[in-house]
């Protein structure tokens, strides 16, 4: 029996997906926050909520100008290790981000969503489970025919092996969670009484050629859900910053109030999960550098021979070597650490869909 893990790191396109299906026309992007605290708050000065505005009117068409995690970066790296005035005023304004942003999911994240996506219906009348469930033991169907081919994970998975899956949920809402969760209408964590085999799991569901070991092994599948970056039902938990690189052994430089994997405490609550890991998944993310701590941690993993091997799925219309680009500008490399892109990049798999084939994909997939 072996033991295989699958890390999923899921962003904010996820929700906006959940939230244009069933919401009320309101998603959770920056856009529609700044929108929700201009009308709120008329008269409240804050920094940051100031930046976005100027930002709107100078470079109109540059769809970032409300990315607040990169507008927080902007006003950092204007601002000196020991200016305490301008620190504390910044992370003021911060504090009140994350109070307004609690009131703003409440807004837009209410029950009747959660409801909804709590109750999605097996997508086969055939087979018992859920969309979650499938997510999990269908997702190498996502791959076209070349890249299966070179995948290799598909190929070590046998009868009896454990699987363990954690989703990493860089949002604050509960809507992966609920999605993903594994009910007992759906899902029998004990079903034999001679094996703790409880989940099928699909190798080859495209009946691709050069699947070489066994076909849909009965495994032991394991599932958890993280929530590095808050909870919307702790308001206080939720987490806004960046990543930058500050001097090391220096915890006085007062802007390590800002950077997210300090206060999430990443390394010490998290980096236990990539030692093992044999498939990433990024799905639903920007690949800025805001979370370039899971990015860095994840190019370790997959610039090594017969390393991780990593699926980044992309909504969009962009090429595949622009979408690995964008990751490996995210991860923030040193010129040491570039010197392994080659490797790494042959385990990269992108998976491009839009809005034409979106119901294609299996991972993640929204009832039509």
């Amino acid at each position: 029996m072996n033991t295989h893990r699958i890390m999923a790191i899921v962003g904010n396109g996820f929700d906006i997906s959940v939230l244009l299906k069933y919401g009320k026309g309101v998603t959770t992007k920056y856009s529609r926050f700044y929108s929700f605290f201009k009308y709120k708050y008329p008269e409240k000065n804050n920094i940051l909520i100031d930046q976005m505005e100027r930002l709107q009117q100078e470079e109109p068409q540059d769809e970032n100008w409300s990315d607040l995690e990169a507008v927080l970066a902007r006003q950092i790296s204007a601002i000196e290790k020991d200016d305490e005035d301008n620190i504390d005023k910044l992370n003021k304004d911060l504090l009140e981000i994350q109070q307004a942003f609690s009131r703003f999911l409440n807004d837009v994240v209410d029950n009747d969503i959660i409801e909804k996506v709590s109750m999605l219906e097996s997508p086969s009348k055939e087979k018992k489970g859920s969309y979650g469930y499938r997510s999990m033991s269908e997702f190498i169907g996502d791959l076209s025919k070349e890249q299966y081919q070179k995948f290799r994970f598909h190929n070590v998975v046998q009868n009896y092996d454990k699987i363990l899956f954690t989703f990493v949920n860089l949002n604050y809402t509960a809507l992966l969670d609920n999605y993903v969760h594994l009910d007992k209408e759906i899902f029998d964590p004990v079903p034999y009484n001679c094996s703790s085999n409880n989940f099928e799991f699909f190798t080859n569901p495209n009946d691709y050629p050069g699947h070489t070991v066994f076909t849909n092994p009965y495994c032991h599948l394991l599932s958890n859900v993280l929530h590095p970056h808050g909870d919307q039902n702790i308001p206080k938990s939720l987490l806004f910053g960046t990543e930058i690189d500050l001097p090391k052994n220096d915890n006085h430089d007062l802007r390590k109030k800002f950077v997210k994997s300090i206060w999430a405490r990443s390394e010490e609550l998290y980096g236990k999960y990539f030692k093992n890991t044999n498939v990433f998944i990024i799905y639903g993310c920007s690949l800025g550098s805001s979370d370039k701590w899971w990015w860095k941690k994840i190019y370790n993993r997959i610039s090594v021979e017969n390393g991780a091997e990593l699926l980044i799925y992309h909504y969009g219309y962009e090429a595949e070597d622009v979408v690995i680009q964008r990751f490996f500008d995210g991860c923030g490399l040193s010129e040491e650490e570039r010197k392994s892109i080659s490797v790494a990049q042959n385990n990269i798999y992108v998976i491009r869909f839009n809005k034409s084939n979106c119901e294609k994909v299996k991972f993640l997939q929204l009832p039509r």
